[in-house]
């Protein structure tokens, strides 16, 4: 694996109640929620909803090349991947699981099981 990924970089997202600021160490990973996206952090139960549709939200972290998206609907943080199911596409996290979309198991595949 990658490991140039630089972790600290920061990020503010609108919420309901103001801007939260979170760094690439602490985000787990990312879910669409209709008009807004979930973020889910580290060390938190809940994620906290931000003001984003999840192609603006793309838009706004495709520079931090620790994020890989790995579905319509999520985005991960590569470093809180614990395992891998092949049998199921299943992406185990730090806090959960996250499918893999055949659109995108080839590059996932290519770039992390080797």
């Amino acid at each position: 694996m990658n490991t140039n990924f630089d972790l600290s970089q920061e990020f503010s997202f609108k919420t309901v109640n103001g801007f939260d600021f979170f760094t690439c160490d602490k985000i787990v990973r990312f879910k669409a929620d209709g008009d807004f996206s979930l973020v889910y952090e580290l060390h938190k139960e809940n994620p906290v909803r931000i003001l984003l549709t999840f192609k603006d939200l793309e838009e706004k972290i495709s520079e931090c090349n620790c994020f890989f998206k790995c579905h319509r609907s999520h985005i991960i943080n590569v470093w809180y991947i614990l395992h891998f199911v092949v049998k199921t596409n299943t992406i185990v996290m730090v806090q959960g699981e996250v499918p893999l979309a055949e659109t995108y198991a080839d590059d996932f595949k290519d770039r992390f099981c080797r």
